[in-house]
């Protein structure tokens, strides 16, 4: 038998998949980078280096950071002050956390559309990179994507309030997806 609040948000399992893309995407991204930028360096002791290394260095970063930006909106762990909010009403609390997620959705949707934008320039003016000479737009339609995907995940996190009951003032998703009680236990050492 199906869980209620997926039979509600019939969304949650396809955005789940987005989201396991996305991380692995974002960290594929990442061990590219790490790769390019070990290659030049090593090749660089041998008075060579790799053609292109700090254009697809910067490409496959700004795939890494939308891609990741897509993840971090869909489990609700982008960067925030809460300090302020722990010490408001949780009516008052809730407001201002909705708000948010309406205002990070607004400027996500406008990234993408600029971002859209942009890619369009790129593949109008038929930029490549300086020494191997590889069209650009490809990078910047894959970084494009996930820039999309953080402005669908944004969109859903605000439409999607809230993601769980709260019971006082607590976080309202954790990393490891437990509540403080369990995790103040598994820090503490016997």
């Amino acid at each position: 038998m199906r869980d209620d609040s997926v039979r509600a948000r019939p969304w949650r399992p396809i955005l789940a998949w987005v989201e396991s893309v996305a991380n692995v995407v974002a960290a594929a991204s990442l061990a590219l980078v790490a790769l390019i930028t070990a290659a030049t360096v090593t090749l660089r002791a041998f008075g060579a280096n790799v053609p292109d290394a700090i254009d697809f260095s910067g490409f496959f970063m700004g795939v890494m950071i939308f891609w990741g930006i897509a993840a971090a909106f869909r489990n609700d762990n982008n960067v925030r002050v809460d300090l302020l909010l722990f010490i408001l009403p949780q009516r008052t609390e809730a407001a201002i956390r909705i708000f948010g997620n309406f205002v990070a959705a607004a400027f996500m949707i406008l990234l993408a559309i600029a971002g859209f934008q942009h890619v369009d320039l790129v593949l109008r003016s038929r930029e490549v990179t300086p020494e191997l000479r590889i069209d650009l737009w490809p990078f910047n339609a894959v970084a494009w994507i996930g820039l999309a995907l953080a402005a669908l995940m944004a969109s859903m996190s605000a439409i999607d309030w809230p993601r769980k009951p709260r019971s006082g003032n607590e976080p309202l998703d954790n990393a490891a997806g437990s509540s403080p009680a369990q995790n103040k236990r598994a820090l503490d050492v016997d």
